[in-house]
């Protein structure tokens, strides 16, 4: 490669070629004046051209200025008949639970084969038989006790009444013995009998008075024997009908119909006396206690010492795609719990088809029909006794009015006003944003739970 590098070109050899104007252009300048004058014309033609366009656009029309109105639902005040309802909620449970243990031991012969949890079994049935081998040789034992008492009762009784017998012929002996003597004494005393027939008349006497002696004294022994006798036999049948009852025993019996519970016994197994077998719970008719607040009560009724007249007592029993009813009525309220203020009400279902022990059901309870001289929804009191009115000013125009009421005695969602209102006052129900004096309103009427 070369070290040699061309020159660069000349710069005149680069430049365009410079073409002259055939003929100068010529400009006009403006003087400060003239443009000042300029611009003001500008500005006027837009300033009338705007003012042209001002006049020419239509005015939008105007109304009349017209308050906003806040829409409320409204009670009318006045007398009404106010049925208490109070609503619970309770477990069903057996109005019998027995516990059924053994009262005798042995080895389990036979169970029921329906003798398990959730069964229903009838009344009477013997669901379960211990081995009676023993019972039955105690109870054979007792009646020979029994019969061996019986008859030596009835020996001594025998032994009695011959000992009456003889005691009689005692008597008639030593009578004619006593009367013998004499003649032996009369014909002494003439000398025509000796001493020696004196004695032995005398002698016969005594003999006589010894055996009566002797036979009194075994009717008076026998009276103690023939009592030990007799008490031997009460002893014995006693046995008899403790044996009997404990082979009786060796069968249980269903006191009555029910639900069979927490079966803890099994064929074969050997059983002391008193121990757990199972348990009967009779569900023919179940009990819901539902627990209630003190004034809830009161609300049903004033007497709680025993069960009030009532009106509907309705059961339910609700879960996802189940609703079942049933009709109740209460049977009772249990006492007081101090330290809570509260009591259950116990309430009965009659009919438990479909309803089983341990299920969770709502309960609504309603008391007799009260009247009220002026009533108040409980939901229109505000905070410190107020109420919302809807009243009419001069111009019609229905306005909020504030007011505080006196109240009393308290019937479910109803509450009697005793003072503050008067009847046909139309109450506010229904949440206000702003509980404004004089605010504008539009009403609906309110009627059991439905607007109109």
């Amino acid at each position: 490669m070369s070290d040699f590098m061309p020159a660069p070109p000349a710069p005149d050899a680069v430049r365009p070629p410079v073409t002259e104007d055939p003929a100068p252009q010529t400009r006009t300048a403006l003087t400060p004046l003239g443009a000042i004058a300029a611009s003001l014309v500008i500005l006027v033609v837009a300033l009338a051209f705007f003012a042209f366009m001002a006049s020419s656009r239509r005015k939008p029309p105007t109304k009349p200025f017209v308050e906003s109105r806040t829409g409320v639902e409204v009670v009318e005040v006045g007398p009404r008949k106010i049925t208490p309802r109070v609503d619970g909620y309770g477990r069903a449970r057996p109005t019998r639970r027995v516990t059924i243990s053994a009262e005798v031991g042995g080895r389990v012969a036979t169970i029921h084969r329906e003798l398990e949890d959730g069964n229903l079994l009838p009344q009477g049935a013997t669901v379960v038989a211990i081995d009676s081998a023993d019972a039955t040789a105690t109870q054979a034992q007792a009646q020979a006790q029994l019969e061996s008492a019986q008859a030596e009762v009835q020996r001594l009784l025998t032994t009695g009444k011959w000992l009456g017998e003889r005691l009689k012929l005692a008597d008639d002996t030593l009578r004619l013995e006593l009367a013998d003597l004499q003649r032996a004494r009369d014909l002494k005393a003439r000398g025509i009998d000796s001493e020696r027939g004196l004695d032995q008349a005398q002698r016969a006497v005594v003999g006589a008075r010894d055996a009566k002696l002797t036979l009194l004294q075994s009717e008076g022994l026998l009276a103690p024997q023939l009592a030990a006798a007799r008490a031997k036999a009460i002893e014995a049948r006693s046995r008899l009908d403790r044996s009997t009852r404990d082979l009786e025993r060796c069968r249980i019996v269903l006191p009555f119909a029910g639900l069979v519970a927490k079966v803890q016994i099994e064929a074969h197994q050997q059983i002391s006396p008193g121990q757990v077998l199972f348990e009967l719970w009779e569900v023919e008719r179940l009990e819901i206690p539902v627990s209630l607040s003190l004034s809830d009560a009161f609300l049903l009724s004033e007497e709680l010492s025993s069960a009030p007249a009532m009106g509907r007592v309705e059961v339910r029993y609700e879960l996802p795609g189940v609703s079942r009813h049933w009709p109740g009525r209460l049977l009772r309220f249990e006492p007081l719990q101090g330290e809570t203020q509260t009591l259950r009400a116990v309430v009965e279902v009659e009919s438990r088809q479909g309803l089983v022990p341990e299920a969770f059901c709502h309960v609504t309870l309603e008391g007799l029909a009260q009247d009220m001289a002026l009533a108040l929804p409980v939901s229109a009191i505000q905070e410190g006794g107020r109420v919302y009115l809807a009243v009419p000013d001069a111009k019609d125009v229905v306005r909020l009015q504030i007011k505080t009421v006196r109240t009393g005695r308290r019937s479910g969602a109803w509450v009697e006003v005793l003072a503050g209102l008067e009847a046909g006052a139309q109450v506010i129900v229904s949440p206000l944003e702003r509980a404004i004096e004089g605010l504008p309103l539009v009403t609906q009427v309110k009627t059991e739970g439905v607007s109109k």
